[in-house]
């Protein structure tokens, strides 16, 4: 390993002088990610170092590196490595690829553990934070799924949220086809049927205001499985890479590479992302008079007083018909605004009385699950805790 890479950094978390930006409206961003099984044995490091430069990819996510401890690694063939791994062992294990030009943006980087790593990019119009991650697997128990989201959850809350938020990596998730209560965070192209994992990371994503790109465009299913079994009988999408919400449109495509190998059953998920900013308009929004109050028998007679009070003061004698006619305007638009005033905007509930009902039985569900030691009856109330939620979200 020694002779394909060295070292040029011992800080764990360190600051850059960016001197180009990552992400453009003019230039394509191409993220890659891809579970490689490892990078331990020998001529694995040279292996994704060159499908990296042969797909293009600024920023390429690994996981399984299987490289322990945490650091930051130049290889001989020009790309860096940034690493978090287990301090004893040689198991799983995440890392960020770096290509030359995307190594000039980088800001700042965070090994959090063997699960999930950050790094900061500068960007002049958005700095762009991307967190490579590597879930338990959907046979793995309850407790340890939930730790792992509490750690990306606070790893989440430790990001700038006026930054651009992606989150990649094998989330042993499949999020299915049915986008039902969650169609602000999958699009309708997801492949198979989603399970626990997938759940969970779909109420992850509408939390924190996150979009699954890989479901958002429709390839080929082949092209949306991400995980192929040994047999070639069963393909999945587990492996995802996750956006802020406010930057959907900016993603061009998001697709599996067949033809990336290094020895591995997951497939390379490559993403286009290209900067699209907003044009704000200011418009100039014309308050009404609030003429309801017409209706009024006192105020409509200090109306009439004011117009023909405001017509005596402003009279003059002319044979303009325009001068005349603006005369007139103004003296019933101004005893408008002076006598009726201007209407107030009423806001309207953005919850429905209805949705406020499902919210209580939902409620309701939730302390008979608290409530209850039976474990049937338990898990037959987190079904039906499930299904209310979806029915509140949607």
């Amino acid at each position: 390993m020694t002779g394909i890479m060295t070292m040029v950094g011992q800080s764990l978390r360190e600051a850059q002088r960016p001197t180009r930006s990552l992400v453009t409206p003019k230039n394509v961003l191409t993220i890659g990610h891809w579970n490689v099984r490892t990078m331990y044995r020998s001529g694995a490091v040279a292996q994704i170092a060159r499908e990296m430069e042969g797909y293009q990819l600024d920023v390429l996510g690994i996981r399984k590196c299987r490289w322990m401890g945490a650091g930051r690694v130049r290889m001989a063939s020009g790309q860096t490595m940034l690493y978090s791994g287990d301090e004893e062992l040689n198991e799983g294990g995440v890392g960020i690829m770096l290509s030359q030009q995307a190594e000039k943006s980088l800001m700042e980087w965070t090994p959090i553990n063997k699960r999930i790593i950050t790094a900061r990019f500068y960007s002049r119009y958005r700095r762009v934070t991307i967190t490579q991650v590597y879930a338990p697997h959907n046979e793995k128990g309850d407790e340890e799924k939930e730790q792992f989201y509490q750690e990306l959850q606070e790893a989440l809350d430790g990001c700038n949220r006026n930054d651009i938020i992606i989150i990649m990596g094998d989330l042993n998730a499949k999020v299915g086809s049915d986008n039902s209560g969650y169609e602000r965070s999958i699009g309708v192209h997801g492949l198979g049927i989603q399970n626990d994992s997938g759940v969970r990371l779909c109420e992850f994503c509408q939390i924190n205001g996150l979009v699954i790109t890989g479901t958002l465009f429709p390839h080929k299913d082949i092209h949306k499985a991400t995980w192929v079994s040994a047999d070639d009988s069963v393909r999945n999408q587990i492996d995802h890479l996750l956006i802020s919400g406010q930057w959907r449109s900016s993603v061009l495509d998001s697709r599996a590479q067949r033809g990336a190998d290094v020895g591995s059953d997951h497939y390379l998920v490559r993403t286009r992302i290209k900067l699209r900013l907003n044009r704000y308009k200011v418009n100039n929004i014309k308050q009404k008079i609030d003429v309801e109050r017409l209706g009024d028998e006192e105020t409509r007679k200090k109306y009439c007083e004011a117009v023909k009070s405001r017509l005596e003061e402003n009279r003059r004698e002319s044979e303009d018909i325009e001068e005349m006619w603006e005369q007139l305007k103004n003296a019933y638009i101004r005893s408008a605004e002076e006598v009726l005033g201007f209407r107030k905007r009423k806001n309207k509930p953005w919850i429905s009385n209805n949705t406020w009902k499902l919210i209580d039985e939902r409620k309701t569900i939730k302390t008979k699950t608290d409530s209850t030691r039976s474990e049937r009856i338990k898990n037959k109330l987190r079904n039906e805790y499930r299904e209310k939620d979806r029915e509140v979200k949607k």
